[in-house]
């Protein structure tokens, strides 16, 4: 049996001063029409079905049965193509009415679907969700040391009020625009050295101890001796 939204496992980018990271596992739903695609990261646990149809209807996506799933892009295309049904009425020919129009007429008054999401377009929102999963701190609605939406929009490609709004209608506002950058920088700098001032101290406590069984040890031989 097929589940509504495949759970798979993507890589991350690599974060500077991290390195590479574990891949993580996403929701994902797939167009039935287009190879376009997007995804929820799934943390700490799969989210119920339910949460995650609203979350991508929400998005735009048209969400069916499994494996009828239709992207923004194919369902607007759908709904605009769609003819209208007609009344008993007015579908009934009269004398007076007007010629209907040929089919080569009618055919090119239909509104022209809207073309399809890319591969590649499909992937740079996956990533754009993996990065901010990573960079955006969401209990203090801010992003990390280095990183902001113009970084992110470099990182994937994408446009940087792509960025913006998938941010913040997913993830959340910024509420430390304001704070100056030099002051973070040197609180992160502050918390760095005491995390190796702490180090020390373990090794300083380590090392005195090692000398202290080394002299204990060095009594008794010459206690032995005399």
């Amino acid at each position: 049996m097929r589940e509504t939204f495949e759970v798979v496992t993507v890589p991350r980018p690599v974060q500077p001063g991290v390195g590479t990271l574990p891949p993580r596992p996403v929701q994902m739903i797939k167009c039935s029409r287009c190879p376009a695609s997007d995804c929820i990261p799934v943390y700490p646990s799969r989210l119920p079905i339910d949460a995650v149809t609203a979350k991508f209807r929400k998005r735009g996506w048209h969400v069916g049965d499994v494996g009828r799933h239709l992207c923004p892009a194919c369902h607007h295309a759908k709904r605009r193509s769609s003819p209208k049904s007609e009344s008993p009425v007015m579908s009934q020919p009269s004398r007076l009415s007007p010629k209907p129009k040929s089919a080569a007429m009618s055919q090119s008054s239909r509104p022209q679907a809207k073309p399809s999401a890319s591969p590649a377009a499909s992937d740079a929102i996956v990533n754009l969700y993996l990065i901010l999963s990573d960079a955006y701190d969401r209990t203090k609605k801010a992003f990390k040391l280095g990183w902001d939406d113009e970084r992110v929009a470099r990182e994937t490609g994408l446009a940087v009020a792509v960025v913006e709004e998938r941010r913040e209608r997913d993830f959340g506002p910024l509420t430390t625009a304001g704070l100056p950058e030099d002051l973070v920088a040197a609180v992160d700098a502050a918390d760095k050295a005491m995390v190796a001032l702490a180090g020390a101290h373990v090794a300083f406590n380590a090392a005195m101890e090692r000398a202290a069984k080394a002299h204990a040890e060095m009594a008794r031989l010459v206690a032995r001796g005399s």
